[in-house]
Formats: structure tokens, sequence, C-alpha cells
């Protein structure tokens, strides 16, 4: 299983927010903090199918996959 896997698994569904608190809880100071508010702050996603793509949309929870295609 890949990191990006695991993460998926164990980070999938808990709100951004609250990772972030319970990191900081945990005592992960900067600059590790830093870079996990950065990594997971104001991505956007999309579907595109068929030649067609869909608005994009604030993604407000999970780990962000490399690709989907």
């Amino acid at each position: 299983m890949s990191s990006t896997q695991i993460l998926q698994k164990t980070f999938g569904t808990i709100d951004k927010n609250t990772l972030i608190l319970i990191l900081d809880k945990l005592g992960v100071g900067n600059p590790l903090l830093s870079w996990f508010q950065l990594y997971l702050s104001d991505r956007l996603q999309f579907v595109s199918l068929f030649n067609k793509r869909s608005e994009n949309i604030k993604v407000t929870s999970g780990v962000p996959p490399y690709h989907l295609y």
C-alpha cells in the first residue's frame, strides 16, 4: 500500500480544519503544520466525462490524490 493510499484511508473523511487542530494539539509544529495547512487548503475538484466538465467545487475533506483519469 502506498503512502498516498494510507493517507486517503486515514484522513479521507475528516474535515481539514479539524485535522489541523488535532495535529496542533498533538504537538506538530511549524514548519510541518504550515505545510499540512497549505497542502490541504483551497483545493478544487471537477468531473470530466465525455468531453464535458462540471463546475469546480471546493473540497472540504479528504486527502488530495495524485491524479485520477
